[in-house]
Order: C-alpha cells, then sequence, then structure tokens
C-alpha cells in the first residue's frame, strides 16, 4: 500500500533540490550539444520511421504473399510489419541522429550549430527533437527557445495574424445582425485574450515550467503556489472551452474519487489513497505544459490513481 510519511517527503524534497540546480549544471557548451542532438535526432528518427515502415512493410507483404495469403490479409500483414518497422526504425534512427549532434557538437561546435539553426528553420522534425530535449533536460539555444514551435512561438504568430486581420463577422453575427461595432469590440477582445495567451506562456517559459528541471528549480524557489498558478495560467489560457471543461472534469474526478471512501478501506488507507490521487493530480496539472516526450516520462513517474466507481 502506497503511504505518504514523514520521511518520503523529506527524500522528495532533497531530490527536489537536486534536479533544481540541474539547469545550472548545464553549460552553454553542453546545452549546445544537447540541443544539436535533438535536432538531428528528430531528423533522424522521422528518416529511420519512414525507412523502417517500407522495408518491413513491403517484406511482411511478399512474405504473406509467398505463404498464399491473398491481397487484402498480405496488404493487411505488411501494414502490421510496417508500424513495427516505423517504431525500431525511428527509434534507430533517433540513437543515430543524436549521437552525431553530440559529438559533432564537441568536435566542431561552430559548425555543427549552423548545422541546427538550419535544420530548426526547415524541418519540423528538427524543431520536434529539440523541444523534446529542452523538456528532460532544460537545455536551450544561444537565443533561448524563440522558432523551436514552443507555444509562445504559436501564440505570437496568432496574436500577429489577429492584428493584421480586418474584422470580418462571423456567419452567426451576421445571423444575429451584430453591426460593425459589435463585429469590432469581439475582434478587439479576441486581440486581448491572444495578449494574455502569449503572456501566459512567455511567464511559463520564463519560471522554467517547460521542462523537467525548470519545474522542479521553480518549486523550490518561486514557491508550489506561484509555480502552480504559472502552469495553470498557461494551460488555460490556451485552451478552447472544451480544453477547459475536460481539465475541469478531470480534476474534478479526481477528488471526488479521492474524498469517496472504499468500502474495507481503514481511515488511515484512505488518507494514503487521497493523498496519493490528489498527488497525482496535482502534478498533472503542473507538467501539462510539458513537450509530449517529458509529459509522457513525467506521467510515468507519478503514483498511478484509479478513480473509483
Amino acid at each position: 500500500m502506497y503511504r505518504l510519511n514523514e520521511h518520503m517527503m523529506v527524500a522528495f524534497h532533497d531530490e527536489l533540490r537536486k534536479l533544481a540546480a540541474a539547469p545550472h549544471i548545464l553549460s552553454k557548451g553542453l546545452s549546445q550539444g544537447l540541443m544539436s542532438a535533438g535536432a538531428l535526432g528528430g531528423v533522424g528518427a522521422g528518416v529511420g520511421a519512414l525507412g523502417g515502415a517500407a522495408i518491413q512493410g513491403v517484406r511482411g507483404f511478399r512474405d504473406a504473399r509467398a505463404q498464399g495469403a491473398g491481397l487484402r490479409d498480405a496488404a493487411v500483414h505488411g501494414g502490421g510489419q510496417a508500424l513495427r518497422g516505423a517504431a525500431v526504425g525511428g527509434a534507430a534512427g533517433a540513437a543515430i541522429g543524436g549521437l552525431a549532434g553530440g559529438v559533432g557538437s564537441k568536435l566542431a561546435p561552430d559548425r555543427m550549430e549552423a548545422v541546427r539553426q538550419r535544420l530548426t528553420g526547415d524541418s519540423a522534425l528538427a524543431r520536434f527533437g529539440q523541444r523534446q530535449v529542452h523538456g528532460l533536460t532544460g537545455a536551450t539555444n544561444a537565443n533561448g527557445l524563440h522558432g523551436l514551435g514552443m507555444d509562445s512561438d504559436e501564440r505570437a504568430s496568432a496574436l500577429t495574424a489577429l492584428k493584421g486581420a480586418t474584422p470580418e463577422a462571423s456567419r452567426w453575427e451576421q445571423f444575429r445582425k451584430h453591426t460593425p461595432e459589435m463585429v469590432a469590440a469581439r475582434h478587439a477582445g479576441d486581440i486581448s485574450d491572444a495578449k494574455k495567451s502569449l503572456s501566459a506562456a512567455r511567464k511559463a517559459e520564463a519560471m522554467g515550467l517547460t521542462s523537467i528541471p525548470g519545474i522542479a528549480k521553480s518549486l523550490a524557489t518561486n514557491g508550489v503556489g506561484e509555480t502552480f498558478r504559472g502552469a495553470i495560467g498557461h494551460q488555460l489560457h490556451g485552451a478552447g472551452n472544451a480544453q477547459k471543461a475536460l481539465m475541469a472534469a478531470g480534476v474534478g474526478g479526481s477528488v471526488y474519487s479521492a474524498a469517496k471512501p472504499v468500502e474495507g478501506e481503514t481511515g488511515g488507507q484512505h488518507a494514503a489513497r487521497a493523498g496519493k490521487g490528489l498527488l497525482s493530480a496535482g502534478a498533472g496539472l503542473l507538467t501539462g505544459g510539458l513537450p509530449i516526450l517529458p509529459g509522457m516520462v513525467a506521467g510515468s513517474l507519478l503514483p498511478q490513481h484509479k478513480v473509483q466507481a
């Protein structure tokens, strides 16, 4: 049975302090090497996945046909082998590309940095890889996180597009016969919301809430309350009404499950389960702004909590 006690909290606090120091351990050269590894690793993952899928898919199709399978069954078998080949090839490509980026950055840092910058501008896979590396290690480029497709980049682009757009009535507004002044007011409100969304994303990045080490550092230096406010604001300001409803439902479900006693459960067992559930829900909110792979890693480290019916 999972139990929260003073010794566990002390150990957690000690580990938090170690993680909080991680961003300071990364020197400029190490950060540059990690981000170069992320860029080439992302490209390598894409190339490897495509190559692995093609090779294994064709091989699976031919093997099935050789064993007497019809076209449809052979195609299904080949598709399954293609998916397996994509996974294996993607992992191998990411490892090879990442190794090449890291070694290249060590041997010829200026040249590798030029390669990284070019890949960042031309390849979504390179930007994807760098976001994952940043989320796991806290590494950044010389110009921070700009140009990597982080939330601040996307929200800045959305704000620029809104500012440059001419207010136009939607079909619903046309049906309701909104006046030009009403449409302009709605457009001004959209711009205001976009500014708040961009500000929240930039604040989260400045606090380090886009990486696992950065979150640990913020908890230790900014405190739990300020860190949670930054993380939740980052997610809420960038979410639509449906996403906000899902977030609220998830948190509400965890709180309800934690508060509801289970038949045959002692008071101590209920307290331990409630603490585990609330910790998992809170940590989920805290890490919701991480890139995909770091978010999965963080989620795997959280205590698993099943909602009781």
